[in-house]
């Protein structure tokens, strides 16, 4: 009789922390679904419960009590007691497993698919593939793929140069080179930076046909700024640059010429531009953050 109610307690009391869970146990404090382990105990245990009464039964009407009942219900009692005690686990979904299984996580926020991603490939993060980069965090590369989603969604407004345009973006004048830049004047003193909703300039480039393909934002520091005022979005995966050489007509939006030897060639007025960041949303040779519009004339990556 013992027996049988130490079984019939451990049931009841398996259904009841699978059903409210208990604090009694570390790791059983929540409700949990029923795992394969503990379900196969369950039933083990059942089986045992049942024994147990028709041994019972026997010893009221009949005066006897078989070795064999007595066996199998000690034999139950051993063999489910254990897996029903297994600790288990919980995912994201509310799916549970025994300790030692395995279980999939689903989608999370920002932070967790980065770690998800990391624990896959550590260069794919947020959907993101990114460049090997030695020493940059993790928490580095998450916020170096957001800002490339971040800036993609941003850019879906701008599917053409006319969308550009009256959007009040302005040419610099520089598409013979094969790129062409478009800034904001507003968006070049505003203080706000990294702001995928107003990047201060779009970069074109030009296709054989004469078209434009969006290919990069630019993310531009207000006038004033220099590269002690740059934040620091990625360490060494996102370089900032600027332009020491430049020289400009009177609105100061046209590019008018070169410095050389400490004069603008053809013409225009010196004045070294804010630091500035690329971000690329089509396939760069030199990586998403690359400070160069394609490659130098022997293939190379660098930055301005």
């Amino acid at each position: 009789a013992s027996i049988v109610a130490l079984n019939t307690g451990a049931l009841v009391a398996w259904g009841y922390t699978r059903a409210r869970g208990t604090t009694l146990l570390s790791g059983l404090e929540e409700a949990q679904d029923i795992a394969l382990a503990d379900g196969s105990a369950a039933a083990f245990e059942t089986i045992a419960v049942v024994a147990g009464i028709l041994g019972l039964f026997r010893v009221v009407t009949a005066a006897v009590r078989p070795a064999w009942a007595t066996a199998l219900v000690a034999a139950a009692l051993v063999g489910a007691l254990p897996s029903m005690a297994v600790p288990h686990d919980h995912t994201e979904d509310g799916t549970t497993l025994a300790s030692g299984g395995h279980a999939h996580d689903t989608e999370g926020d920002a932070s967790t698919d980065g770690a998800k991603g990391a624990a896959a490939d550590p260069n794919l993060v947020l959907g993101v593939k990114l460049p090997q980069v030695d020493g940059v965090t993790p928490q580095q590369k998450l916020a170096a793929a957001k800002l490339i989603n971040d800036t993609k969604a941003g850019l879906a407004r701008f599917p053409t140069v006319d969308a550009v345009i009256a959007a009040g973006y302005r040419s610099i004048g520089d598409g013979f080179t094969g790129f062409e830049h478009f800034v904001h004047a507003g968006y070049l003193v505003n203080p706000n930076v990294l702001n995928a909703s107003e990047p201060e300039s779009l970069v074109y480039k030009v296709l054989p046909d004469g078209t434009r393909e969006l290919a990069s934002a630019m993310y531009i520091m207000p006038v004033g700024k220099t590269m002690a005022d740059v934040p620091d979005v990625a360490g060494a995966m996102t370089p900032w640059h600027d332009h020491q050489n430049l020289c400009w007509d009177s609105s100061g939006i046209k590019l008018a010429g070169i410095l050389r030897d400490g004069k603008c060639v053809p013409g225009g007025t010196f004045r070294p531009t804010p630091p500035m960041l690329h971000v690329w949303v089509t396939e760069h040779p030199c990586g998403p953050f690359a400070g160069i519009e394609g490659t130098d004339h022997v293939g190379a990556c660098h930055t301005h």
